[in-house]
């Protein structure tokens, strides 16, 4: 993948869903597919991933994506939970989004109520995140 700027849009949600889908592209390409059907068509996949416009589009697609690489939708949902967390967080932009908000606000505070389990899936699908974006920026 080319390198980009970290704000395209100069809005916080849109940035981050360029970011993701950039990422989730990526990622859907480096995972195992061995034990996928072999008529999953993954550039179909690449391609709904990166015309996708919204949040929602992406939660569609890994939800399509999960009956045949389950290890996808669970990297998604994280990342889908952070997208949301974010956009009510109102930054001004991707560049406020500080170790602070992450660990404090969204895995101390928005996931304190799930498990530890799930709190670690979630924060190791948003540190791969960023840290992608750190790599390609």
């Amino acid at each position: 993948m080319t390198e980009h700027k970290l704000i395209n849009y100069n809005n916080t949600s849109r940035d981050l869903l360029f970011w993701i889908k950039h990422y989730l592209v990526y990622k859907l390409s480096t995972l195992d597919k061995n034990k996928i059907k072999t008529d999953f068509d993954i550039s179909y996949y690449f391609q709904q991933i990166k015309k996708s416009e919204s949040i929602e589009d992406i939660s569609r697609i890994a939800k399509e994506i999960k009956k045949n690489l389950g290890t996808f939708y669970n990297i998604t949902i994280g990342i889908i939970k952070f997208y949301e967390f974010i956009e009510k967080m109102n930054l001004k932009d991707i560049t406020q989004t500080t170790n602070s908000i992450f660990y404090h606000d969204f895995i101390g505070k928005e996931l304190d109520k799930t498990t530890k389990g799930t709190r670690v899936g979630y924060k190791s699908a948003v540190k791969q995140l960023f840290d992608f974006i750190e790599l390609y920026n």
